[in-house]
């Protein structure tokens, strides 16, 4: 006795793709190799950016010279602290809204804690007495805390980058200078004013 099974929808996409990929292999293989280029001029390396955020940059007709690792300047710190900083409070802004206009929706009041709270109450959330039968509204409810959750969390991961992160001091420009210079021509005697700046 044999036994056949139907091919589902799901079942089926993955035959098809599994035909695919199959097909492409075999076409990859029959295709003939080619020929390798000749090498081009090398190009002055360009600037590229590390895991860590810092600046790997090389100036123009310095190819003998290693790549020497650039950090933003410390300037930048308070810009991430301050960004991160305001999407966590509006996050958590937008927690209090819902926490202190829906007071119906079991759970809410657990939106009041900053962070945790949008999980908590992701835990304990239910359909209203007032609203038995709400139906999708749950569910919307739900994916609504989950958004708020990883807002305020993103917002802290951008607050902790932004105060660990590796810095470099912005370079310094010269103070500027003013000298007075004595001034002799045949047709001019005096002072002069000459400075840097």
């Amino acid at each position: 006795m044999s036994r056949s099974w139907p091919v589902t929808g799901l079942t089926g996409a993955g035959l098809a793709l599994a035909g695919v990929l199959v097909a492409g292999s075999a076409r990859a293989q029959d295709a003939e190799p080619a020929e390798p280029e000749a090498p081009a001029e090398a190009a002055p390396p360009k600037p590229s950016a590390s895991a860590s955020g810092a600046l790997l940059a090389a100036e123009p007709g310095d190819e003998a010279e290693p790549l020497r690792l650039r950090y933003p300047p410390t300037s930048v710190r308070w810009g991430l602290i301050g960004a991160g900083a305001g999407l966590t409070l509006g996050a958590y802004a937008a927690s209090l809204v819902a926490a202190y206009t829906a007071t119906d929706v079991p759970g809410i009041d657990k939106l009041k804690i900053p962070v945790i709270g949008p999980w908590w109450t992701l835990g304990v959330s239910a359909c209203p007495d007032s609203d038995p039968e709400c139906g999708a509204a749950v569910y919307l409810r739900g994916v609504g805390y989950v958004f708020d959750g990883l807002f305020q969390l993103a917002g802290l991961a951008i607050m902790a980058e932004g105060i660990f992160m590796t810095t470099e001091a912005e370079p310094t420009l010269p103070a500027p200078e003013v000298s007075i210079v004595p001034l002799a021509s045949p047709t001019l005697a005096g002072l002069g004013v000459v400075g840097v700046f």
